[in-house]
C-alpha cells in the first residue's frame, strides 16, 4: 500500500467545508470534524488511496470509504454509456 499524495488531499473537508491549511501535509483527517481527508478503497486487503472523485477502487473494484460514506451516490443503470 502507498503513502498518501497530498495532491489527492481535500482542500476542504467534505463533511463540515473546514478549510485545510495547504502547510499542513501530515493532516489526514478534518480537525473539526474527524473526518478523513483522504478517499481510500474500503477493502482493507487492498486499502489503495484514490483520487478524491473516485468512487469505486481501480485496483479491486471495491467501493472508496467516501462512498460507503454516502458523500457520493453509487452508478445508476441511467449512467451506463450504452
Amino acid at each position: 500500500m502507498e503513502e498518501p499524495n497530498i495532491a489527492q488531499r481535500l482542500k476542504e473537508c467534505i463533511c463540515c467545508k473546514k478549510p485545510v491549511p495547504s502547510d499542513d501535509f501530515d493532516a489526514l483527517f478534518c480537525s473539526e470534524c474527524g473526518t478523513s481527508l483522504y478517499n481510500k478503497c474500503s477493502n482493507y486487503s487492498c486499502g489503495e488511496y484514490l483520487e478524491r472523485d473516485e468512487k469505486y477502487c481501480k485496483y479491486c473494484g471495491a467501493r472508496s470509504l467516501f462512498l460507503n460514506a454516502g458523500y457520493f451516490t453509487p452508478n445508476s443503470d441511467e449512467d451506463l454509456p450504452f
